[in-house]
């Protein structure tokens, strides 16, 4: 009996460890401010003037209202470049003093979703980010895949350890 269970929790980990590497893959960090959604870049920012904001919401699995993040946790704080206008780049502080260029898109719909909406992308990494999307469409087909086999084979060991249970009895 004590391997019949032990096989039982063999076959639910090889089955759900692969599971746990299905989640929301974005096609790039952002934030947004102000209706708007801003791309973050590597680029970094050595003069900032005043505080715009800060991230109010962020997650990495959906879309949120408000000043909101995929990458940046709330909290952090974002500023406008100087010389540059809010309507073309903000500055995102990484950390204590340093800050990077994040590049204004489009207007930020903010539905709740798995990606943000944006009214026009810009971006030109655009064939990028539609990988990315086949990407996460193929995750799920093969998320449904992994489920459909571990329901079946969760069936057909429930089967198997019901008949040899009764032919012990």
């Amino acid at each position: 009996m004590k391997n019949n269970v032990l096989l039982g929790v063999v076959f639910f980990g090889l089955f759900f460890c692969p599971l746990a590497t299905f989640a929301t893959s974005w096609a790039y960090p952002f934030i947004t401010w102000e209706g708007n959604l801003y791309v973050v870049t590597d680029t970094k920012i050595e003069k900032v003037e005043e505080e715009l904001g800060q991230v109010t919401s962020y997650s990495d699995m959906e879309s949120l209202p408000g000043d909101f993040s995929n990458a940046y946790q709330k909290g952090t704080k974002f500023y406008k470049i100087k010389g540059v206008s809010t309507e073309e780049a903000i500055a995102v502080e990484v950390e204590d003093g340093t800050f990077i260029k994040a590049i204004r898109e489009e207007s930020y719909l903010g539905e709740s979703n798995s990606e943000p909406v944006v009214k026009s992308h810009k971006l030109k990494s655009s064939v990028e980010a539609e990988e990315k999307a086949e990407e996460k469409k193929n995750g799920l087909v093969l998320l449904t895949m992994y489920l459909l086999f571990f329901i079946a084979i969760f069936s057909s060991c429930l089967v198997f350890f019901v008949r040899k249970r009764k032919e012990g009895e």
